[in-house]
């Protein structure tokens, strides 16, 4: 199908703007093959019960209400596919409990491999901004935006280079001239900052003694979990990119490593990870519609977004997925990801599901 921009004429002739013509239609027309809801449709699962109500119908309102009672609470607890298997109230306690908090059905293994760890993109990084301050005594921050100065950025830079020369654009500019060129550093810093490893003391970051001990011993695997915890929940994970806001995304990453959990024991495509977001909740379509472009469709868009934040940067940066590129996508922009949990992935989440 012809990709039309949301404010061009809509080639229906009406003489509005596609955004306020036909736009929903042609979504409708373009969405994956799963009942997702647009607006005025009635969701699949409501359907399936009103189905199951007898067509005599009811004598008492109560009777009813007691029939709707039974059939949601029976519909909360049954498995559906589009939650992999999960049923709607174990996904109502992942959304409503703490990160890997007890009870939650995802807990993080404290015995995990310390040399899996250290093998990590973010513990490489990590150790790396701690040595520089502790060697320095106190390494000097940038006057206006106390940020970390440039040198440590180009070395933290290098680093990314090294080490992630396939996958993600970490840099902002062949050239590093400042924090802001390396665009994870100063999620980093501020992760590292919040989890108590440095400090930001008249001008200058020091180490903490968590941060010296950090030092002295590597990265802890309780400390690696902390960082992982902040990570996930307090970071802002778009903060450098140009994809559509999608804090659902952030919201429910349970089920984003519940996919990886389920599907990746083998190689499978990315986009497979945001198809099966998709499906579970049709609503972050939604959100996608104000960037509806010429250059992809809504679900593809979703599809990158996921693809960007979850796969390319946070996973690989925390070495929890083994990421790989085929080169045989016809869209030369473009290339086909694959991802496949890493033996760190697997030794450090604990699932209770």
């Amino acid at each position: 199908m012809i990709q039309i921009g949301r404010n061009a004429p809509c080639p229906c002739g009406s003489g509005k703007k596609y955004k306020h013509c036909c736009i929903d239609k042609h979504l409708r027309d373009s969405r994956i093959e799963s009942d997702i809801p647009l607006s005025g449709e009635t969701p699949k699962h409501i359907k399936e019960i009103f189905g199951q109500l007898e067509p005599e119908g009811f004598a008492t309102i109560e009777e009813l209400r007691e029939k709707m009672r039974g059939l949601t609470d029976n519909f909360n607890q049954s498995p559906l596919d589009d939650f992999l298997g999960l049923s709607p109230e174990r996904m109502f306690r992942f959304q409503n409990t703490e990160l890997f908090s007890e009870g939650s059905g995802l807990e993080l293994n404290v015995k995990v491999n310390r040399k899996l760890i250290k093998n990590t993109l973010i513990a490489k990084i990590a150790d790396h901004v701690l040595v520089a301050i502790l060697e320095s005594g106190g390494l000097k921050a940038t006057t206006c935006k106390k940020n970390f100065p440039r040198k440590l950025s180009q070395e933290v830079g290098e680093i990314l280079k090294a080490n992630s020369s396939q996958f993600g654009k970490y840099l902002s500019y062949s050239s590093v001239q400042s924090e802001d060129d390396v665009r994870p550093l100063r999620l980093i810093r501020g992760t590292l900052t919040k989890c108590g490893f440095i400090k930001l003391r008249k001008g200058s970051f020091h180490l903490t003694k968590k941060g010296v001990e950090t030092v002295e011993n590597g990265l802890s695997a309780t400390a690696y979990r902390k960082l992982l915890n902040d990570y996930l929940n307090f970071v802002n994970w778009g903060y450098y990119d140009r994809y559509p806001k999608l804090q659902e995304l952030q919201e429910f990453v349970y089920f984003l490593l519940f996919i990886i959990h389920k599907k990746a024991d083998d190689f499978i495509m990315a986009e497979e990870v945001g198809l099966a977001f998709l499906r579970a909740f049709p609503q972050t379509l939604r959100s996608c519609v104000e960037h509806f472009s010429g250059y992809c469709s809504p679900e593809e868009l979703l599809c990158h977004t996921s693809e960007h934040r979850f796969i390319t940067h946070i996973s690989h940066l925390f070495g929890l997925l083994e990421i790989k590129k085929l080169d045989d996508r016809k869209d030369k922009w473009r290339k086909t990801i694959l991802c496949k949990k890493t033996s760190l992935f697997r030794e450090l989440f604990i699932w209770e599901v």
